[in-house]
């Protein structure tokens, strides 16, 4: 609830700063209100931060109402891959219906909405992160699947979309010497970013 603690965090009280720096683990928090232009994000970052001393997958998920009135905040810890990933499709299905939306806010400066799901920041980072590489698709749905929020599927619609405009060539034969069907993106299948074409920068 980063409402209340803001509106606490400068309590005159001193036992309850103290059990919002408990709360953190680090009297960091304290100093938020005196160097912070923006108290709210950077509490949220403070407690991703703290979290991942601990946890190897973190995540942040702002909650808002039918006015894109913030709710709350919904941090996501785990130190298990396949909770991590089901914790994800969760929110990827989220029915609008019942009044709520959420997005995922663990990067500040890019916010995603799960109801749309916008591929293009997926595109970027994808291209960025291989540029001038031959891997195989295994290592890009790892990536996918660690570093941001997006899905395997999602993955593949990238892959899709990077090969119909000759951005990646992926090799006609699998690893196991099989041929590829066009189209398709099985986890031993090789793929070479086009360094010609793709800015590695953008």
């Amino acid at each position: 609830m980063i409402s209340a603690i803001n509106i606490f965090l400068s309590h005159p009280k001193d036992s309850v700063r103290e059990s919002i720096k408990d709360l953190y683990g680090t009297d960091e928090v304290l100093e938020i209100p005196r160097i912070s232009p923006d108290r709210d994000r950077d509490l949220r970052l403070l407690y991703q931060q703290q979290l991942r001393k601990s946890a190897k997958f973190v995540r942040y998920f702002e909650m808002g109402d039918r006015k894109d009135r913030i709710i709350y905040c919904l941090f996501f810890a785990s130190n298990h891959h396949l909770g991590y990933l089901k914790m994800k499709e969760a929110f990827w299905k989220v029915d609008k219906r019942a009044g709520f939306c959420f997005s995922d806010a663990t990067n500040p400066d890019r916010l995603i909405l799960f109801e749309k799901g916008d591929i293009s920041s997926l595109i970027s980072d994808i291209s960025k992160k291989f540029c001038r590489k031959r891997v195989f698709v295994r290592e890009i749905r790892e990536y996918t699947e660690k570093e941001t929020i997006f899905l395997e599927r999602h993955m593949k619609e990238v892959l899709k979309q990077l090969e119909n405009q000759r951005l990646i060539d992926v090799e006609n034969l699998k690893a196991d010497g099989e041929k590829r069907r066009r189209g398709t993106f099985p986890s031993d299948a090789i793929v070479s970013f086009n360094s010609d074409v793709i800015d590695c920068q953008s």
